[in-house]
């Protein structure tokens, strides 16, 4: 990938870093209540229970791959998690795109079976962006598995960083649905955020 907007063929060779440190939302942090707290004070706001990078920093002019292409990141959460929204920072381009969670296929190292995938509609403004799912996603702590997002050509790449060290974990792509994966991939810190319960902005 270049320093300019990705190509789809440049982009393919692209990774993700991901990290258990400051980077990551604390997974255990107590949900926002809908009610006000009993001294008066309002409540905090909601955290996502997994992030990488969740703040609004981003590296511009870095495009995603060819629409319909599959970009798959590996991902561990140190706590369960009960997913119920999906989110990555794009724009840029307006059109359909789609955001899931997959198991871990041990044999392959890669995706396995689409646990739950929901469709959202890229907006122009870069930010962050995803849609709900129709049903809550169970993760067991520790367990291995992936987001996997249907790209839209043309979108800002969900990159914070570029050129990362040697720790960054694995990313992997898919041109036939997830049929099959190619990779893998380490090269950058990707940005993404999960919901749980129901709590969110």
């Amino acid at each position: 990938m270049t320093a300019a907007r990705c190509g789809s063929l440049a982009w393919l060779l692209a990774g993700c870093r991901l990290g258990f440190d400051a980077r990551i939302a604390p997974a255990d942090a107590p949900p926002a209540s809908d009610a006000a707290a009993t001294d008066g004070t309002p409540d905090a706001p909601a955290s996502p229970c997994f992030a990488l990078y969740p703040s609004s920093n981003y590296l511009d002019g870095y495009s995603t791959g060819t629409t319909g292409r599959m970009q798959g990141l590996k991902l561990v959460s140190p706590s369960a998690l009960h997913v119920t929204r999906i989110e990555v920072f794009t724009g840029e381009a307006a059109g359909q795109s789609m955001l899931g969670l997959w198991s871990h296929n041990p044999t392959a190292d890669a995706p396995g079976t689409d646990l739950g995938t929901a469709a959202f509609t890229i907006a122009l403004p870069d930010g962050w962006q995803g849609p709900d799912l129709a049903a809550p996603i169970d993760i067991p702590a520790s367990t291995p598995f992936w987001m996997v997002w249907t790209l839209l050509d043309a979108a800002q790449s969900n990159i914070e960083h570029d050129m990362s060290p040697a720790d960054a974990p694995e990313e992997r792509g898919s041109s036939d649905g997830g049929a099959t994966w190619d990779g893998p991939y380490f090269f950058y810190d990707f940005k993404l955020k999960l919901w749980c319960d129901g709590m969110h902005p």
